[in-house]
C-alpha cells in the first residue's frame, strides 16, 4: 500500500492518510517491517476475507432440525472416533468410545446403543462402501477386527489384516499393516471381505527403501497416494495386479503428518515439519506459509475437508490470554484453521480441542460437526458456527497488525487520528513508543479516534468479547517526522 503524502508546510514533516480499505490474511512469517498494517500477524476467533475482519466463529451443541444430537454421558465414556452413516432417510452416528466399545444412534435418538463389539485398539477407520448390492459402513480396526454394518446388523469379517488406517480405491480396500512390516495390503476387487493373497484376489506391496514407516493411504485424482514418514508415493492400480505402477512424488527430511492429509477439490494437502504442501497437477507447492509459524503443536494435528474448505485442528502459539477451553486442563489441540479456496477467506478458531471433523450434508447445505480431544467436551458432539462462543461462553477475539516502521526507517511516526468503521463494540489498541487503548462503540459510520501517539514503529490491535463484529475500514492520519529535525508532538 502506497499512502498519499501531502506536506503541511513544516520542514521535515509529511502528513499521510494511511488508509486500510482491504484487510488481508494471516502472515506470521514475513518480517513485520515489510508488511502493511492491513495484514494479520497474529489473531484468533476471526475470519479475514473480502477485505474485512469478521469476528464471530464459535462452537455450540450440534443440532439437527432443532434437536440435540445424542451424547455419550449415559455411556460414561467420551467419543474417540465417529462416522455419520446415511441409510435411506436415516442418519446414524456410529462411534468408538474411550472404553474401546462401539456404539450407534440415530440422529433423533436421545442415547447411544451398544453394538456388542469391543476393540483391542482405539485406532479404527470408518469407510462407506457399496457391498452386496446395498450401502454399508466398513469398520476396520487396528486389532484385526473388521465389521460390515448395514444399518441393522454388524457382521464380522474373518481373517482381515491388522490395519492402522485404510481407504477405498477402485472398489478395493487398501490399508497399512501394523504388525511391524512396512506393508500396504489390499482386498479383492469388489469384495472387501476377501483378503486372500493371490494374483486374482487380494495382495500387498512392501516398502523397503528409504522414506520411513508407511503411515496412511488416500485416493486422489484417479490414483492412490501412499504416505510415509518422509515420502509420498503414487500408486496407479487397476483390476489386473500386474498393471500396478508405483512412483515416488515427494521425499524430504521433514516429517510428514499423515493425519493432516486431505483432498480439497483438485489438490492433496498435508502438513510437514516445515509447513503445508500441496500435490496438484503441476507438481508440489507450498501453501499457507504465513500460518505455519502459528503452529506450535503438530503431533496431535488432524484435518478435515468439505466443499472447497481445508480444516486443521492444531496446537496454536499462545499469547498472554487463556481462551475458551484452555481454562480446563491442557488440551492436545487448542485451535482450528480453516481456509476456503472458493472465497480466499481464512479463519482461526482458538479455544477448542477438536479431535475430529464430521461434515454432514443436509438438504439446506452442510453442517460442520466436531468431536473433541479431551474428556471435558468429549461426551458431546459440537458444531462450528458463527455464535462467537464456545458452548455459550463468550470467547476473546483478536486481530493484530504488524508492528512496523512502514518501510520509512529515517522518520518517526505521529498518529494524530484514526477513523474506524466497525459494526459492534471493540477495543482498539494503538502501539507506538507507548500503547494506548480506546473503547469504540458499534456504528455503520466512521468513528474519529484522537490518538496522538508517536513511535518509530506503529501497530494496531482490535479485540473484543462481543459475539461478533465486522471491521471494514481504518484510516490513520500520520505525520512522518524526519529524525534529524527532532520534531516533537505538539
Amino acid at each position: 500500500m502506497n499512502p498519499t503524502l501531502r506536506s503541511d508546510g513544516s520542514l521535515g514533516v509529511k502528513r499521510t492518510e494511511y488508509a486500510i480499505k482491504s484487510f488481508r490474511g494471516f502472515d506470521a512469517l514475513s518480517p513485520e517491517r515489510a508488511l502493511p498494517l492491513s495484514v494479520c500477524t497474529y489473531g484468533y476467533n476471526v475470519t479475514v476475507g473480502d477485505g474485512r475482519v469478521v469476528g464471530g466463529v464459535g462452537i455450540s451443541d450440534a443440532k439437527i432440525d432443532g434437536n440435540l444430537l445424542p451424547n455419550a454421558i449415559t455411556v460414561g465414556s467420551r467419543m474417540v472416533k465417529a462416522a455419520v452413516f446415511v441409510k435411506d432417510d436415516r442418519k446414524i452416528l456410529v462411534a468408538l468410545m474411550q472404553n474401546r466399545r462401539l456404539y450407534y444412534a440415530d440422529f433423533s435418538d436421545e442415547a447411544f446403543t451398544y453394538a456388542g463389539v469391543e476393540f483391542g485398539d482405539r485406532r479404527v477407520t470408518f469407510l462407506p462402501y457399496h457391498y452386496d448390492n446395498k450401502d454399508c459402513l466398513l469398520i476396520v480396526g487396528a486389532d484385526g477386527q473388521m465389521l460390515v454394518y448395514d444399518g441393522e446388523t454388524f457382521e464380522s469379517v474373518p481373517d482381515a489384516p491388522r490395519l492402522n488406517t485404510a481407504c477405498v480405491y477402485n472398489e478395493r480396500v487398501y490399508g497399512i499393516v501394523t504388525d511391524g512390516v512396512n506393508r500396504l495390503y489390499f482386498s479383492d476387487d469388489l469384495d472387501p471381505t476377501n483378503w486372500h493373497v493371490s494374483l486374482t484376489e487380494g495382495g500387498y506391496v512392501d516398502f523397503v527403501d528409504a522414506g520411513g514407516k508407511v503411515t496412511g493411504v488416500i485416493p486422489f485424482g484417479g490414483s492412490l497416494y501412499v504416505f510415509r514418514e518422509y515420502a509420498v508415493h503414487r500408486l496407479s492400480a487397476y483390476i489386473d495386479q500386474s498393471d500396478y505402477v508405483m512412483t515416488k512424488v515427494y521425499s524430504g527430511h521433514d516429517r510428514i503428518y499423515f493425519d493432516t492429509a486431505q483432498v480439497v477439490f483438485d489438490q492433496l494437502i498435508f502438513l510437514t515439519d516445515s509447513g503445508f504442501l500441496s500435490v496438484h497437477s503441476g507438481g508440489i507447492k507450498r501453501l499457507f506459509e504465513g500460518v505455519n509459524p502459528l503452529i506450535e503443536g503438530r503431533e496431535n494435528a488432524i484435518s478435515g475437508s468439505y466443499g472447497y474448505k481445508y480444516m486443521l485442528s492444531f496446537g496454536m502459539v499462545k499469547d498472554n490470554y487463556v481462551v475458551g477451553d484452555e481454562n480446563y486442563g491442557d488440551p492436545k489441540n487448542n485451535a482450528v484453521f480453516i481456509y476456503d479456496f472458493a472465497t480466499g477467506k481464512e479463519t482461526i478458531l482458538r479455544g477448542a480441542d477438536v479431535g475430529q471433523f464430521l461434515p454432514v450434508a443436509l438438504e439446506d447445505g452442510y453442517k460442520l460437526l466436531v468431536l473433541f480431544g479431551s474428556i471435558y467436551r468429549g461426551f458431546h458432539v459440537g458444531e462450528i458456527d458463527q455464535s462467537g462462543r464456545i458452548f455459550g461462553t463468550p470467547i476473546k477475539k483478536l486481530w493484530r497488525s504488524p508492528y512496523t516502521d512502514l518501510n520509512v526507517a529515517d522518520s518517526d511516526k505521529v498518529i494524530r487520528k484514526a477513523y474506524v468503521t466497525v459494526t459492534k463494540p471493540i477495543y482498539l489498541k494503538v502501539k507506538g513508543d507507548r500503547q494506548i487503548t480506546f473503547g469504540l462503540g458499534g456504528t455503520p459510520y466512521s468513528q474519529i479516534v484522537p490518538v496522538r501517539r508517536k513511535g518509530h514503529k506503529i501497530g494496531l490491535e482490535v479485540s473484543t468479547e462481543q459475539d461478533s463484529f465486522v471491521l471494514t475500514d481504518v484510516t490513520l492520519e500520520v505525520d512522518f517526522v524526519r529524525r534529524s529535525v527532532g520534531a516533537l508532538i505538539k
